[in-house]
C-alpha cells in the first residue's frame, strides 16, 4: 500500500507545545492537578499475591523535593552547579527521583549500566569529570569497588529507602526555568552499550530526553499505526521489563509521564522472569502494554503464553528490544502466538544512544518481525555495493540524512543535535530489503562491525549461523570467529555447568550443521572449531548484548590454540 502522511498538529492539554515540557515541571503540576493518581507500581515481592506498591504523582513530587534538598546538604560547600553527579541503584522507582532531582538541583547525572565492568564505570566517571557516586544499599559492595579503582578519589553516597523519601514532610524544592531557558541544560548522561567497545558518555539535553515526547507530533500515515510511545494510553498500565539505566528504560519512563500512564514493575531485587511477568500479568487482569527484551518475551508468550490469554484481554500493544541480534530478535513462535492469539500490536525499538527513538510504523501482522520506516520522518536504507547475506540477498546501512532546521522532521534526528558537525550519521546497522503488497520492509541483520575478513580476503557475516545456533535451548549464546584466520571457529556458551562439553559439542552439532548448510563453503565451522566456555561468561553490555570484541579478548589464547 501507499505510505501517504496526514497533517498532525496540537499541544498538549497543559497548553504547552509537545516536546517543549519540562519534566520537572510537568510531575509537579500534576501533582498539584492530580495528586492521587498513580504513576508507578511495583510488586512487593516474588510472591506476586503480596501485592503491589503504588507511587502517586504527590508522592513522587515529595520524593523529588526532598531528595533535591538531600543532595544539596550532602554536597555542602563543594555543592557546583553543572558538576555532574553519578547513581547506581536497584530496579525501582528511586531513579526517576534521582534523575529528577538532579535536574532540579543543576546537576546533570551519570547513569551507568550497573552490569559495566568495575574498570568501564570509572572511565565514564574520568570522562565526565565526575567524582560523586550516589548509590542504593543493595549496591554498596559495587560502589566501594568503583570507588576503590577510583585513582582521583570517589564521594560515595547512599540514598533513603524510597518509602522514606515519598514520606519524609519537606519544603518544596522549585523548578522555575523556561523551556527556552533550559533547553540545552544537560538533563542527563547515557552511555553507548559497549557492545563494539568501551562505552563513551553521551550528553543528552532536554531536547534529546524529550524525544518521545514529540512522538504526538510524528505525522500519521492512513491505513498505519504509529510505532512509537503513543501506544502508550492514559491511566493504562505498562509493564517495563526493561532496565531504568537503558535508554530504553529511560524513554519509557519519560513516555509514562508524558502520556499519562502508569509503569508496573517486577519486584526491585530479582532478576525479571517469565514467570513473574505472567503472575503479573494475571494478577492485575488490565495490562495494556508490555515493553520487553527478547529472551524474556520469548518466555512469557511461549512457556505461558496459553494459560495467561484470559488475562490479556486489555492488551493492547507489545514491544520488544529488536536491533542487537546478540540480544537475539524474539523467536518465530513467540510472534506469531502473539499476532494470532491476542488483539495486541507487536512491535519492536530499533534505537541507539545517539540517535534515540526512530519513527517507525507497524507492519502487517504477518511480517510482524520487519521494520517498516516512516515515509516521511524515519531513516532511510542505502544499499551498500558488494555485500550480501549468505542466501545472496543485498545489504543496506541504516542512515539517517540531516534534514534543514526549518523541516518538520529535524525535531526527530537526535544525532545531530548532540553531533551537530555532521551531516549523515552511519548506524552500522544492516538490513536486508523486502518489497511486498506495496510495503517496504527491512530486517535486521547484525552490523558492519560484525563481519568477519578472513586470511583469504573473504568475508563472513558471521549473524546467520550465530542467530541459528544460539537457539540451542541448552545456550545462552554463541560468537563465530576468525578474523585474519584460514578459516572460522564458534565460541559456544552453556546455560550450566550440567553437560560436559564432548556431549554438549554433539547436542549442539545439528544446529551447526544446519546453520552450515545455508552458509557458503568459506563461512561454515568444522566439528573441531567448536569451543566450550564456561556458563554465561561472555562480556555483556548494559541492554544484554555480547560485546563482541571483549569476547574475544577474553579467548584469545583459546582461540589460537585451536589453529596450532
Amino acid at each position: 500500500m501507499d505510505l501517504v502522511p496526514v497533517t498532525s498538529t496540537g499541544s498538549a492539554k497543559d497548553g504547552m507545545k509537545y516536546g517543549e515540557r519540562l519534566l520537572p515541571q510537568l510531575i509537579d503540576e500534576k501533582a498539584r492537578t492530580h495528586p492521587d493518581d498513580v504513576v508507578g507500581m511495583m510488586a512487593k515481592s516474588e510472591d506476586i499475591s503480596a501485592g503491589f506498591s503504588t507511587l502517586s504523582y504527590s508522592q513522587l513530587s515529595n520524593a523529588i523535593s526532598f531528595t533535591a534538598h538531600w543532595i544539596d546538604a550532602k554536597l555542602g560547600s563543594n555543592n557546583e552547579v553543572n558538576e555532574p553527579i553519578c547513581f547506581i541503584g536497584i530496579q525501582d522507582f528511586r531513579y526517576w527521583v534521582m534523575e529528577l532531582a538532579a535536574m532540579k538541583t543543576g546537576h546533570p547525572i551519570l547513569i551507568p549500566s550497573t552490569r559495566n565492568a568495575v574498570s568501564n564505570t570509572v572511565s565514564l566517571l574520568n570522562a565526565t569529570k565526575c567524582s560523586k557516586l550516589f548509590y542504593a544499599g543493595p549496591l554498596a559492595a559495587h560502589a566501594q569497588k568503583i570507588a576503590d579503582a577510583t585513582p582521583d578519589g570517589l564521594g560515595t553516597f547512599e540514598i533513603p529507602d524510597l518509602e522514606f523519601m515519598v514520606h519524609q514532610v519537606t519544603d518544596h524544592y522549585s523548578y522555575t526555568k523556561t523551556w527556552e531557558e533550559a533547553k540545552r541544560d544537560t538533563a542527563m548522561i547515557v552511555h553507548t552499550s559497549g557492545s563494539t567497545g568501551a562505552p563513551k558518555p553521551i550528553y543528552y539535553n532536554h531536547i534529546h530526553l524529550n524525544r518521545p515526547d514529540r512522538d504526538h507530533l510524528v505525522e500519521p500515515v492512513r491505513g498505519r499505526i504509529s510505532a512509537d510511545t503513543t501506544l502508550l494510553g492514559k491511566s493504562k498500565l505498562t509493564f517495563i521489563g526493561t532496565p531504568f539505566f537503558h535508554l530504553s528504560g529511560i524513554s519509557f519512563s519519560v513516555a509514562v509521564f508524558f502520556r499519562g500512564s502508569i509503569a508496573v514493575i517486577g519486584p526491585p531485587m530479582l532478576t525479571g522472569s517469565g514467570k513473574i511477568i505472567g503472575d503479573i500479568i494475571k494478577a492485575l487482569h488490565d495490562i495494556h502494554g508490555i515493553v520487553l527484551v527478547p529472551s524474556l518475551c520469548d518466555t512469557v508468550f511461549i512457556d505461558y503464553g496459553s494459560e495467561l490469554l484470559p488475562y490479556m484481554k486489555e492488551l493492547f500493544h507489545v514491544c520488544w528490544l529488536g536491533g542487537s541480534i546478540y540480544i537475539g530478535p524474539i523467536a518465530q513462535a513467540t510472534g506469531d502466538f502473539i499476532t494470532s492469539h491476542t488483539s495486541a500490536h507487536l512491535w519492536q525499538i530499533m534505537a541507539s544512544t545517539e540517535t534515540h527513538l526512530h519513527p517507525y510504523l507497524i507492519p502487517p501482522s504477518q511480517n510482524w518481525m520487519h521494520l517498516l520506516f516512516h515515509p516521511t520522518l524515519g531513516p532511510t536504507a542505502e544499499l551498500l555495493p558488494g555485500a550480501s547475506t549468505a542466501d545472496g540477498r543485498q545489504l543496506y546501512e541504516i542512515v539517517q540524512n540531516r534534514k534543514a532546521d526549518s523541516d518538520p522532521g529535524r525535531a526527530f534526528q537526535v544525532v545531530f543535535d548532540i553531533f551537530p558537525e555532521l551531516q549523515q550519521w552511519r548506524s552500522r546497522d544492516l538490513v536486508t530489503r523486502l518489497e511486498l503488497d506495496g510495503d517496504v520492509l527491512y530486517n535486521f541483520q547484525g552490523r558492519l562491525d560484525d563481519i568477519l575478513i578472513l586470511r583469504t580476503g573473504l568475508k563472513v557475516n558471521p549473524v546467520d549461523l550465530e542467530v541459528m545456533v544460539s537457539g540451542h535451548p541448552l545456550l545462552s549464546g554463541c560468537l563465530v570467529f576468525g578474523s585474519d584466520k584460514p578459516k572460522c571457529g564458534l565460541l559456544v556458551e552453556p546455560k550450566s555447568k550440567d553437560v560436559p562439553s564432548e556431549d554438549l559439542i554433539e547436542k549442539v552439532w545439528r544446529y551447526v550443521v544446519d546453520a552450515n548448510a545455508t552458509l557458503p563453503e568459506h563461512a561454515r565451522v568444522e566439528r573441531n572449531m567448536i569451543l566450550i566456555v564456561a556458563p554465561m561468561s561472555f562480556p555483556r553490555a548494559g541492554k544484554g548484548s555480547i560485546v563482541r570484541s571483549l569476547t574475544y579478548q577474553v579467548y584469545n589464547r583459546e582461540i589460537q590454540a585451536l589453529y596450532l
